[in-house]
């Protein structure tokens, strides 16, 4: 019987995987000095996003971003590289979790980060402590630490909490402490609800900001996610008001295996400093997800 030839796509996964493979066991040499080790749950993975942002005036807005973390089996499992080619830090709240914006928002810096965490071993419903130490890929270096602190917690059958407290500090940037609460509930097999709620200050401009949203998710087919979405952000410059509010409906589909999925997002926002007239925006994403598991 003749063996069916791998197509493009598997071809560049096959590559993709394989390159992720070298970088993470050459990682894993270094750190313990001693030859590759195997590890039955191996949690390696590598995300690629790439996003078009359509906005009503014709302007247009290309971005790739890309996160990794990988294993590292000869350190017992409790170090992991990870690598962010724009961290939560550099983003400003409305911006992290909205997707049909284009790049108006404050941005500190927007280097990659890469480095080593460190994952305290824990059960699944108790504290989780984690701590990250890396630095900028640019000159001079940028080093930072982060450490960071999660909790899931079930309130009844159909709820749970998830907790999490961040404090960052870049050495240019200074600190950058933030808090998130996610409650989520399970309606049935296919509908769920989610409400996010997150803090965070910079220091360095003394910056506070604040961001609420409350979606449903359907679960419409085996391929097909729909997610509806309404979301309020504000922060303390000049004063601490709501600067604006959004909704969209995003249409997220599986179109190849497990790894590459598309989605189409339009969306309608309302700012204060556009004097609260709708501003409608459309966004094309392509992710791809490399991992081990």
């Amino acid at each position: 019987m003749q063996k069916t030839r791998p197509n493009f796509l598997d071809r560049q996964r096959v590559f993709i995987n394989n390159q992720f493979l070298g970088l993470k066991n050459g990682l894993d040499r270094i750190l313990s000095q001693k030859k590759n080790g195997l590890i039955e749950d191996d949690r390696s993975f590598l995300v690629l996003n790439l996003e078009s942002i359509f906005g009503e005036a014709g302007e247009h807005e290309f971005n790739v971003r890309a996160r990794a973390k990988a294993d590292l089996p000869n350190t017992k499992q409790r170090f992991k590289f990870i690598f962010e080619s724009q961290p939560e830090e550099d983003v400003s709240l409305q911006n992290s979790e909205r997707v049909g914006r284009l790049r108006n928002d404050r941005i500190v810096n927007d280097n990659a980060v890469a480095g080593i965490e460190f994952t305290q071993q824990s059960r699944e419903f108790e504290w989780r402590p984690s701590i990250d130490v890396g630095s900028r890929l640019d000159f001079p270096l940028d080093v930072f630490t982060r450490f960071r602190l999660r909790k899931k917690n079930i309130l009844c059958p159909s709820w749970m909490l998830t907790s999490r407290f961040d404090f960052s500090y870049f050495a240019r940037e200074g600190a950058i402490p933030a808090v998130s609460f996610n409650l989520d509930k399970t309606i049935n097999d296919v509908w769920s609800f989610l409400s996010v709620s997150r803090y965070k200050y910079t220091d360095e401009d003394n910056l506070q900001e604040y961001f609420q949203s409350v979606q449903l998710n359907h679960i419409y087919s085996d391929s097909l996610f729909l997610e509806y979405k309404l979301g309020a952000f504000g922060d303390s410059e000049p004063h601490n008001d709501l600067d604006g509010y959004f909704t969209h409906v995003a249409f997220k589909k599986r179109v190849y295996d497990d790894w590459i999925y598309f989605s189409v997002i339009p969306e309608i926002s309302f700012r204060a400093e556009d004097n609260w007239n709708p501003s409608f925006a459309l966004t094309l994403q392509v992710q791809s997800i490399y991992s081990n598991y």
